[in-house]
């Protein structure tokens, strides 16, 4: 084959080559304008560098600086090729070659296979219609609860970060306590609680008759000093029941004014059980001792009655006290 042939024949394949680009990317830039190619990195400013790949030939590499591309490993051959603008889009566009095509040696064979790749990124991907990404902003929570503590009363003004939900619940809730708490004072006294001050209560043990009986008839007459007065009997319970009425009653009343007390009034003396005091008491040791009403009854009666026998022996104790304070110490 002569050298003119060579040429002609060379230069045919070149021809069916361009042609073959021209047609690749004139249906690259058909396809991105049906979708968007999304690239995960942004492009750099100038133009981008272009690699043909063929399918039978090794990577014909294009180079910024130098518009010739060699074919790596085979004779030098050459091809001047403008290289497309990169756009600051995503879409790709066809490059335009010239017609003067500079050549030698070997025809290149004809290209079945294209692949065009951007150094000036990592990688291309052609994912369809971008899709806007949605932020997430994580909302700022509140760490403190509606209520730090629980009201005595009902609440109306909720936090407003509860829902309706929790409202009526919380309404609920605060309004049983209400009826629990009402039932547990009408039944059990002793719940009442122990820090409250007892600034209704006068001077105890009374030693006067005419403040005994104002007391008593108080108890009938205000309920807050019912209250306080059970505030403090209930202090005084222990576990044996003798002893708790004992603490009880030697808090009320003196030894010399049981002189003038009894249970049923003999001897012209004040009845003691028929007092507003006494269903007091007996309701509280009962329920704390689950005692009989009648077993408590008399012994309070009892208490009262042997009122002598107290005072005799405090007399002797303070006898006692006194010689021996005189005896001198050695």
């Amino acid at each position: 084959m002569s050298l003119r042939s060579v040429k002609e024949f060379s230069k045919l394949g070149i021809r069916q080559q361009n042609r073959r680009v021209k047609q690749l990317l004139a249906s690259q830039v058909n396809s991105a304008q049906r979708r968007t190619t999304v690239m995960n990195k942004s492009r750099i400013s100038g133009p981008s560098i272009i690699r043909i790949v063929p399918a039978r030939t090794k990577k014909v590499e294009l180079s910024k600086r130098d518009a010739d591309t060699v074919v790596v490993g085979r004779a030098a051959k050459s091809m001047k090729l403008e290289e497309a603008p990169s756009t600051s889009g995503s879409q790709v566009q066809s490059l335009p070659h010239k017609e003067d095509h500079k050549y030698e040696g070997e025809a290149l064979e004809q290209y079945e296979e294209y692949e065009v790749l951007d150094e000036n990124i990592e990688y291309l991907e052609d994912v369809g219609v971008e899709t806007p990404k949605q932020v997430l902003v994580p909302v700022k929570q509140s760490t403190e609860s509606c209520f730090s503590t629980i009201p005595e009363t009902i609440n109306k003004a909720h936090s407003q970060e509860c829902c309706c939900t929790c409202r009526e619940t919380l309404n609920i809730i605060m309004k049983q306590q209400q009826e629990i708490l009402k039932c547990l004072k009408q039944s059990d006294p002793s719940i009442l609680p122990v820090d409250r001050l007892l600034d209704l209560l006068p001077t105890m043990p009374f030693d006067d008759v005419n403040d005994f009986l104002d007391f008593d008839e108080s108890l009938a007459s205000n309920e807050n000093v019912q209250d306080q007065f059970l505030i403090k009997i209930r202090r005084l319970l222990v576990s044996n029941e003798q002893k708790s009425i004992s603490n009880i009653m030697s808090s009320i009343l003196t030894n010399q004014l049981c002189r003038s007390i009894s249970w049923t009034g003999v001897k012209n003396s004040i009845t003691f059980g028929t007092s507003n005091m006494v269903g007091l008491i007996v309701d509280l040791v009962q329920h704390h001792h689950n005692l009989d009403i009648d077993v408590i009854k008399s012994r309070i009666a009892e208490w009262l009655r042997r009122c002598g026998d107290r005072i005799t022996n405090e007399i002797r104790k303070n006898k006692k006290k006194l010689e021996q304070n005189a005896k001198p110490q050695v």
